[in-house]
């Protein structure tokens, strides 16, 4: 099984290094495809969710259970889990969508229908197309496996 857990946020590699230098003492950066980037970070700041004006939090034990979280201007606007998982405790009870769903499209950049088609099972792949990046494979934030600062992915390469 292939386990994911990432942030994705709008901007340029560039931007978003200098953003998490003050969030994290470690973290990789992945060059996106567009304007939305993702990445991991290792123990970030407490109030790390509170310092995005967007950022989106991507979680996928593929073949079991996904889900989301959304961040807008500091606040969580919306989160849904679907699936189950019992090695990272997520059992069906705890599967849903909580947000205003014509606000949360309308920040993620999708219409409503295109986010509802994603909420089931096996969205995790569509919802992220829908939103408009990648999802991203095996990009975990394992400490010990991360180098020192912020890099971007193609560094390690």
């Amino acid at each position: 099984m292939e386990y994911t857990d990432y942030y994705v946020a709008k901007g340029t590699p560039a931007a978003l290094r200098d953003k998490l230098s003050g969030l994290a003492d470690k973290g990789i950066i992945v060059e996106p495809d567009g304007e939305l980037v993702p990445f991991v970070v290792a123990d970030p700041v407490e109030e790390f969710d509170s310092k995005w004006d967007w950022l989106l939090s991507v979680f996928d034990a593929e073949g079991a259970a996904w889900g989301f979280r959304l961040i807008v201007d500091g606040d969580e606007v919306a989160s849904a889990t679907y699936g189950d998982n019992a090695e990272w405790g997520i059992d069906r009870s705890d599967n849903g969508f909580e947000g205003d769903v014509d606000q949360v499209s309308a920040a993620l950049g999708t219409t409503v229908n295109e986010l509802k088609a994603c909420m089931n099972d096996e969205g995790a792949v569509s919802f992220c197309k829908a939103v408009g990046f990648n999802h991203q494979y095996m990009l975990y934030p394992h400490e010990h496996e991360m180098p020192d600062g912020i890099v971007l992915m193609s560094d390690l390469m």
